[in-house]
């Protein structure tokens, strides 16, 4: 059942954070940094550095006018920060941000574009460096939306939703659609099967596995 506008996206499906205490969010912050980056915020980009270079290397930052006014520099390894606020979906600032959101876009012309070297913007990558980029965007998602105490807190409309459909309907059926999106944490051409999600290359190769 949808009960939006044609257009709008129904609020038991966005992951939006439904308990906001002090305390917890303070928990969940601890986790993300336990989970990703040893124990501080500030590891959790160190960790994609040489990821990072090859994508400042394949979109030319350093010729770019913003960076080389100042407007703009290299990718922070050490700024990334987790928003969370009560009734909004979790968001994410700092390098980790920007990396993972051009990684978003080069992937998406990798899948687009028969040409890779076009895609690459006429850079020769190899399939490691693909798979490298590929990194970055899983990383982010991951950072952003995988700590077990932050998951749980957004599925819950969701969890709700399923636990009053089964509780009401004593011979119902469901179906699941999966929608990609290149705000999702897999790609175009991902093939989702039960618990996980294979990216894989335009050759079929494994670029990388996001568990769910």
């Amino acid at each position: 059942e949808y009960h939006c506008e044609l257009g709008e996206t129904d609020p038991v499906f966005t992951p939006r954070v439904t308990i906001a205490s002090d305390d917890y969010l303070q928990r969940v912050l601890q986790q993300i940094a336990d989970l990703f980056g040893g124990g501080t915020m500030e590891e959790i980009g160190r960790k994609m550095a040489d990821n990072y270079a090859l994508i400042e290397d394949v979109i030319d930052l350093h010729d770019t006018p913003a960076f080389q006014n100042g407007d703009l520099t290299d990718f922070n390894t050490d700024d990334t920060q987790i928003i969370l606020e009560q009734n909004a979906e979790p968001k994410m600032s700092g390098g980790l941000n920007m990396a993972g959101n051009i990684a978003d876009a080069l992937m998406l012309q990798y899948y687009e574009e028969p040409d890779e070297v076009k895609a690459a913007f006429g850079h020769q990558l190899t399939f490691e460096d693909w798979q490298r980029i590929a990194a970055v965007k899983s990383w982010y998602g991951d950072v952003l939306n995988t700590a077990p105490l932050l998951a749980i807190n957004t599925a819950h409309p969701l969890l709700r939703r399923y636990l009053a459909s089964y509780s009401t309907r004593a011979a119902s059926s469901h179906s699941f659609v999966v929608t990609m999106s290149t705000s999702a944490p897999c790609l175009p051409h991902s093939v989702w099967r039960s618990t996980h999600s294979l990216m894989l290359s335009k050759q079929g190769h494994l670029l990388a596995v996001n568990w769910l």
